[in-house]
């Protein structure tokens, strides 16, 4: 059923601020096809013809929540968790209204408004943030400290996952793709060999990283936002979320989020009274990326086909050719039907045409525009450097296998001995190879993306 946001949400001003409340402001922020965020701004009247202004967020469901099949919570049991960490002294957004049947806004809630910044390409570069950026790390490490110490509510029946089951979860979505990458291969197998002894569990936010801690440019972390994916596990988790490369926006030499290092999150951790992280775990903090390969596709990509399931938790929607490469192309000697312009030159025009009209369109049309011009970057990459890729990665599996064969054949024997154990991280010559398979992927896929240092 559509739901007119507007109109209810200046009935629930009604209902949070007295009668003579109204709303002046409001406006979607983002959301997909399950979840919209709305910010909007209430005026009511006080005392002596004082008139207050309050900015707040609502945070709501578009579509039916099934506990049973759901990696994320329901909002409920969300703004429960906010309310107890913020009692416990984590830095989180206040709660103001879990939304009912009489609000006729569906399962939602609404907090308050949290001044700063959250985009992570401002916080490692913005000029702004250069003098409490050195503080960042070992402010993020107590703040989690504090999450981690919080007791949840036993009412709330979160799922309890060590990092051996998190591995399993992740194995599997990887393999619902249908996607075979040898690199995967081997770092599931990397992983499983050290995976860390288990450890008496805590409550996790689940995605604690840049985008969803709200910084001020003067103090540093202001809240931590988003908490869909909180549950019990090893605290070691958490940590690795904030220290993988994808949320580092090409400071790589930073680990902690493209602005602090290892030391000073776990400093701020120990201060704040969180329990030593083994050793053995300590690896995870880096390596913990693998962690976000099924939820690493582009969310707001779905948002554009608007499909009624979880953005972030869907398998990869990208053509077969970009995903995966495992079908065949053109025959050889075989050329397009069109060649004048080239199809690279139209979609490049495509996307050209999606900047020149997106400083016209409302914040959420543009965001979403300036997504879809990024996939078309893509497809056009894709199209001028990904025989030249695809040409290096069958050189490469022939001289480790042996023999010759096309792509799809090649990857597939070389993703068979990987999963069998029969190549290891000890085989001569193959992290190289895939490293440099990697390599070029990223250059099509994400060509800013910078390689851990050291």
């Amino acid at each position: 059923m559509e739901v007119d946001v507007r109109a209810a949400l200046d009935r629930l001003a009604v209902r949070l601020e007295g009668r003579d409340a109204r709303v002046v402001q409001a406006g979607r922020l983002s959301g997909g096809a399950s979840m919209e965020t709305w910010a909007f701004e209430v005026v009511a009247p006080r005392a002596k013809d004082r008139m207050i202004r309050d900015r707040m967020i609502l945070r709501r469901r578009t579509v039916p929540f099934d506990p049973e099949t759901a990696r994320s919570v329901s909002l409920a049991v969300e703004a429960a968790l906010i309310k107890a960490a913020r009692a416990n002294g984590a830095l989180a957004p206040p709660v103001l209204h879990v939304c009912d049947d009489e609000d006729g806004l569906g399962e939602a809630y609404v907090m308050g408004a949290v001044p700063g910044e959250t985009l992570g390409r401002k916080i490692v570069s913005d000029p702004a943030f250069d003098a409490v950026r050195p503080k960042l790390a070992r402010q993020c490490g107590e703040v989690l400290a504090r999450i981690h110490a919080t007791p949840p509510p036993p009412e709330l029946a979160l799922k309890t996952v060590d990092a051996v089951a998190e591995l399993d979860r992740y194995e599997e979505v990887y393999r619902s793709t249908g996607a075979e990458r040898p690199i995967l291969e081997l770092a599931f197998q990397y992983l499983r060999r050290r995976a860390p002894e288990p450890v008496p569990p805590v409550l996790l936010h689940g995605d604690f990283r840049n985008g969803n801690i709200m910084f001020d440019p003067e103090t540093g972390v202001a809240a931590v936002l988003d908490w869909e994916l909180a549950h019990i596990g090893d605290p070691a988790e958490d940590m690795g979320w904030i220290c993988t490369n994808s949320w580092r926006f090409g400071r790589p030499e930073k680990p902690v989020g493209g602005f602090g290092d290892y030391a000073d999150l776990l400093a701020g951790y120990a201060a704040a009274g969180g329990r030593p992280i083994p050793p053995r775990a300590r690896p995870l903090l880096a390596g913990a990326g693998l962690a976000a390969l099924g939820r690493h596709v582009p969310d707001h990509v779905h948002e554009l086909a608007d499909r009624p399931r979880e953005v972030g938790r869907a398998p990869d929607d990208r053509p077969p050719r970009l995903r995966d490469r495992s079908r065949p192309r053109r025959p050889p000697g075989a050329g397009p039907m069109i060649t004048h312009p080239k199809t690279e030159e139209l979609v490049q025009a495509v996307a050209l045409w999606i900047d020149q009209i997106r400083p016209s369109l409302d914040p959420r049309s543009a965001f979403l525009a300036r997504v879809a011009a990024n996939v078309l970057s893509v497809v056009e990459r894709e199209l001028t450097q990904g025989p030249a890729a695809e040409g290096r990665a069958v050189e490469a599996m022939s001289r480790l296998l042996g023999h010759e064969g096309d792509f799809a054949a090649l990857n597939g024997e070389l993703c068979a001995k990987i999963r069998s154990g029969e190549f290891t991280v000890d085989t001569p010559g193959l992290l190289e190879a895939l490293g440099a398979m990697a390599r070029d992927q990223l250059a099509i896929d994400q060509p800013k993306y910078r390689p851990e240092v050291g």
